[in-house]
This record gives C-alpha cells, structure tokens and sequence, in this order.
C-alpha cells in the first residue's frame, strides 16, 4: 500500500502525486481546484483534479471533530495545539482572521498577502479527571474556530 500524498511544501502542493480524477477536501482542508459538487451537512467538496497533483487552499490541524483542540493524554503537561494553514492567497490577498476560543471569545488578526499559518497552544484538561462520571478521557485544551473574513 502507498504512503497517503503529504506536503512541506508552502504552497500546499501534497507528493506523491496520485494521479487520481478527483479528490475529496473535507473537515478543515480545501482542495484547490474547479469544485464539481459540494455537500454543507458533511462540510466536504469534491474537487474535479484531472491527474494534475493535489494542492490544498488551505487547511485545519489539531482540531477533533467536535471542534476540541486535543492534546497528549499520556502527557497533560504538553498543551494541546491547532492550526490554520493558508496556502493560496489569490482570492484577493490579505484580509483578516478571526479565531474563536470556548464559543465567546475571539481574536482578530489581519492576514499577510503571502502563505501563512496561525497556531493557537493552550494548557490541557481530562475531562475524566475533573468528572468521575465522564467517560471523555482526551486531553483536552478549548473549543476552536478559524474563520477567514474578506
């Protein structure tokens, strides 16, 4: 079985490139390419690539699917890290990102007209620790959001 395509590259170009028809960008990445079909329940788009390699627009770290930044659960001590990486910035530069802590609280940070990635790190929590009856037993850090505004 091939390793699954991987990227360090900065402008989100993923290798090896698979040569497939269509890639499907779901859950925090977009796929850069023309967008055939999208489904707003399932938070995917399928992207038609013609064999051309998979370049992501950008794309989420760090975040589970119900939005907790996770952490280390053999290591409380290490803080739980997410990420909002942005690759292609071509749809009209720089612009501004609001991050989202918990729900209610939120930073805005203007965006360079140039790829960029912005980190949030916070301590973590058990939730099992903290509650007995809990069966959640993740190192948690906070709920988080990125959201890209013109």
């Amino acid at each position: 079985m091939a390793a699954p395509p991987s990227s360090s590259a900065i402008d989100g170009e993923l290798w090896p490139n698979p040569e497939t028809d269509y890639v499907l960008g779901a859950n925090g990445v977009e796929v850069a390419g023309e967008r055939v079909a999208t489904n707003p329940e399932a938070n995917a788009t399928l992207v038609r690539l013609d064999g051309k390699p998979i370049r992501l627009r950008s794309n989420e770290t760090g975040v589970a699917a119900d939005g907790w930044m996770i952490g280390d659960a053999g290591n409380p001590e290490v803080p739980a890290r997410a990420a909002h990486n942005q690759f292609d910035v071509s749809r009209g530069g720089s612009g501004t990102l609001q991050v989202f802590l918990c729900g209610s609280r939120s930073v805005v940070l203007t965006t360079p007209k140039v790829p960029w990635r912005a980190e949030v790190a916070i301590e973590t929590f058990v939730p099992k620790q903290e509650d007995p009856t809990s069966s959640d037993a993740r190192a948690l850090g906070a709920q988080v959001g990125f959201s890209i505004l013109p």
